[in-house]
């Protein structure tokens, strides 16, 4: 059987940041996935934001509505096409060669884990680690770095189906990260190659959301933060 990896790129469609990806990937075949447009994500934020506020202080803003959903969009392509794939974010960088990412040993890892993220991660936990290992296991009190990924169809249909019934709650990575909303345990490559690129500003948080001090909804965060362990 041919080891094959479809490879997607999310992107806000910034002019400068897919020539740079472009560049960086002019050997590996992909395909773009574009954010939504301003008014789709503020359905999204109509419908969910309220529902944020019981979750965490600040309600979700739009650029991290068309985060969220950009993922999303990906695991459903993922999951219709039965194709082990990688997902990369438009602001991604690499300290390697990123073909490695078609190599024999990344797809391996991919079906073994489920959703692993080759992230470079070495500067957060202060040391390197030489074999995939359980994200939350490192106890780093992080989100999930999801700068660039790798994920089965099967985790990719898990997510959807967690997704439906949760809703966006949380930051995409985040939400990721917390096993009882999402219903996966992702790990964290050896092979970290990807980084955040140097002078490239965060869409989703140009901005904070707006805070909440309603005592309901304080109640129900200390009741999720019990009930979903995050």
């Amino acid at each position: 059987m041919e080891k094959k990896v479809k490879v997607y790129v999310l992107t806000t469609r910034n002019e400068e940041r897919v020539q740079h990806l472009e560049s960086l990937l002019n050997d590996i075949e992909f395909e773009f996935i574009d954010s939504l447009g301003v008014d789709e994500l503020k359905e999204l934020e109509d419908k969910f934001s309220k529902d944020s506020l019981r979750f965490r202080k600040k309600a979700l803003m739009l650029g991290e509505f068309g985060a969220f959903s950009t993922h999303s969009r990906a695991w459903e392509r993922i999951s219709k096409s039965k194709e082990i794939s990688i997902v990369i974010e438009d602001s991604a960088d690499f300290v390697e060669d990123p073909s490695i990412l078609l190599s024999e040993d990344v797809y391996n890892q991919i079906v073994s884990s489920g959703l692993i993220s080759f992230t470079n991660y070495e500067k957060e936990l202060g040391k390197s680690i030489n074999k995939p290992v359980l994200f939350n296991e490192l106890k780093a009190n992080k989100a999930f770095p999801i700068r660039c990924y790798g994920i089965t169809p099967e985790t990719a249909n898990t997510l959807l189906n967690n997704l439906r019934v949760s809703g966006m709650v949380q930051p995409v990575d985040k939400w990721i990260s917390i096993y009882k909303l999402s219903g996966v345990s992702g790990f964290l490559s050896d092979l970290g190659i990807a980084v955040r690129r140097n002078g490239v500003q965060s869409i989703a948080n140009v901005k904070r959301g707006k805070t909440s001090f309603n005592p309901l909804n304080l109640l129900y965060r200390r009741i999720n933060k019990i009930k979903y362990k995050y």
